[in-house]
């Protein structure tokens, strides 16, 4: 199985699966999946450290790490909630710390046919992306849906989790705030003195995502388009760390679309 592209600083790397047993089935609901497979394919170490502790700002704990949705040609079954892969398939996983990819990499290296839900799968190949030269504009898809929320309180004192829509004017508020607890907590400094900017250019009705986290917890993100506006900085961790909330549950991935 090769690796692509090797280069000594990355922070993304692509994993391009195929079905062991003709076709590879998955619920439409997979992120808590794809999210245990990630942490069942590091050390032990790593593992235990973003369970138990992470990457803190104050009360606030970050894993530093996100995942694209399953890229490839796929049928739906409406009558199982699956989706159905018959050829091979891909899935993005990026982090700022290049230890979290190295030791993901090593672990799938070990045994190239693994199990992901109720599925053998082959790991064809591992591509890794070298980080983009960010200018303090860029232009960005999302393979992953962006997610930013409060928790509010009813009259009855009953709490509901509000997901803002990225034409509200909180959501870059929100966005923004994000970045920067993330910042403090990787590097341990204030980050640079920029604000955020994100402007939806491509948002639609389909856009939006209604995620069913573990069966139970409902996700509400949007994929689209977007520019984005802050210092080089803090666009690079956005592209390392996901951008927006719920990361390590697979929210918040994005590609360079072109620049400035």
């Amino acid at each position: 199985m090769p690796i692509k592209n090797s280069y000594y600083s990355y922070m993304r790397i692509k994993i391009q699966f195929s079905p062991l047993n003709s076709v590879f089935k998955i619920p439409v609901n997979y992120n808590y999946l794809v999210q245990s497979f990630i942490y069942n394919n590091i050390s032990d170490k790593l593992s235990d450290f973003l369970h138990n502790k992470g990457y803190t700002d104050g009360k606030r704990s970050f894993k530093m790490f996100t995942f694209s949705r399953l890229q490839g040609k796929c049928n739906y079954n409406s009558e199982s909630k699956s989706l159905i892969f018959k050829d091979n398939f891909d899935l993005w996983v990026s982090s700022p710390e290049s230890e979290f990819l190295e030791s993901y990499a090593t672990e799938l290296l070990k045994n190239p046919e693994i199990r992901l839900g109720e599925n053998q799968i082959y790991i064809n190949s591992i591509e890794i992306s070298i980080t983009p030269v960010f200018e303090e504009e860029i232009l960005i898809k999302m393979i992953s849906p962006v997610t930013v929320y409060r928790t509010l309180e009813d009259r009855n004192g009953k709490k509901k989790t509000y997901y803002f829509h990225p034409r509200e004017s909180e959501f870059p508020e929100l966005v923004g705030e994000n970045i920067k607890r993330k910042y403090r907590a990787l590097y341990k400094n204030e980050p640079p003195d920029s604000e955020l900017k994100i402007i939806p250019e491509k948002l639609s009705k389909r856009s939006e995502q209604i995620t069913y986290y573990k069966d139970k917890y409902v996700i509400k993100g949007w994929l689209g388009v977007y520019k984005i506006k802050s210092h080089p900085e803090m666009l690079k961790l956005a592209w390392d760390a996901g951008i927006g909330s719920k990361n390590p549950q697979g929210f918040g991935m994005f590609e360079v679309v072109n620049g400035k």
